[in-house]
C-alpha cells in the first residue's frame, strides 16, 4: 500500500514536473538564428504563464530589407553576407563624354567632357587623347577706343561698357576718342563755407557730406 502510493506519488511528480516545463521555441533572439543573413530573427513570447518557467514563445523570421532607394544600383540579398547593391555600369566608350548614372531615374547621363559652360568659346575634344581645346567663338569689337568689348559667357553675346566710367558719380568722366584716354574731372564740389566741418562728395551717391569737427579749431 505504501509502495504503491510512493509510486503513484512518483508518477504525479514527473506529470507535473513536465507540465511546468518551458517548452518554448525559444528565450531569446539568439535562439532562433537560421544562419540566413538576409532574414531578421525575433523571438517573441506568444503567452504568458502563470509561474516562471512556463512562457511560450516562438521564432518570428521577416526578409532583410536591401532597396536603398538608389535608382542606380541593383539590389539583391546574399544569405551569407547580407545585403548586395550593384552599381548601374554607364559607359558609353567614348573618352570625349563624362558617364554618370542619375541616382533619381537610374538612367545613364552622357556629358560633353570639354563643354567649359561658356557660350563665347568653341569647344572641341581630341578622338586620340580626349584632350580639351577651346577657341574664341565670339568676337566682341566695335571699333570705339572708349569702349571696353567683352562676351558674355552666360549668353554668348557681347557686352560694350564705357571705358572712363571710374564710378564715381563725384566726378565728370570724358574720353579722347582719337586715342580712347581718360578724362575725369571735379563734377561736384562740396563746401559749407563753415571751418567746423570737413566736407566730402559721397562717390557712391554724388551727394555732398559734411562731418562737424569737434571740437572746432
Amino acid at each position: 500500500m505504501i509502495r504503491s502510493a510512493l509510486r503513484h506519488g512518483l508518477v504525479l511528480a514527473v506529470v507535473l514536473a513536465g507540465c511546468s516545463k518551458d517548452e518554448s521555441e525559444c528565450k531569446v533572439d539568439a535562439d532562433c538564428d537560421d544562419g540566413d543573413a538576409c532574414t531578421t530573427q525575433v523571438c517573441r513570447i506568444t503567452s504568458v504563464g502563470t509561474t516562471a518557467g512556463t512562457h511560450q514563445a516562438t521564432c518570428v523570421y521577416a526578409p532583410v530589407n536591401c532597396v536603398d532607394s538608389n535608382m542606380c544600383t541593383t539590389d539583391s540579398c546574399d544569405v551569407l553576407t547580407g545585403c548586395v547593391h550593384v552599381a548601374t555600369v554607364c559607359d558609353d566608350g567614348d573618352a570625349c563624354t563624362l558617364d554618370s548614372c542619375d541616382a533619381k531615374t537610374g538612367k545613364c547621363v552622357f556629358k560633353a567632357k570639354c563643354d567649359d559652360a561658356d557660350l563665347c568659346t568653341a569647344d572641341s575634344c581630341s578622338s586620340t587623347d580626349a584632350s580639351c581645346s577651346h577657341t574664341v567663338a565670339v568676337v566682341c569689337n566695335d571699333d570705339d577706343a572708349c569702349t571696353l568689348d567683352s562676351c558674355d559667357p552666360a549668353t554668348g553675346t557681347c557686352v560694350s561698357a564705357a571705358k572712363c566710367d571710374d564710378q564715381d558719380l563725384c566726378t565728370s568722366d570724358s574720353c579722347n576718342a582719337v586715342d580712347g584716354t581718360c578724362t575725369h574731372g571735379q563734377l561736384v564740389v562740396c563746401d559749407d563755407q563753415d571751418a567746423c566741418t570737413t566736407d566730402a562728395c559721397d562717390p557712391k551717391t554724388g551727394t555732398c557730406k559734411f562731418t562737424t569737427i569737434d571740437p572746432c579749431p
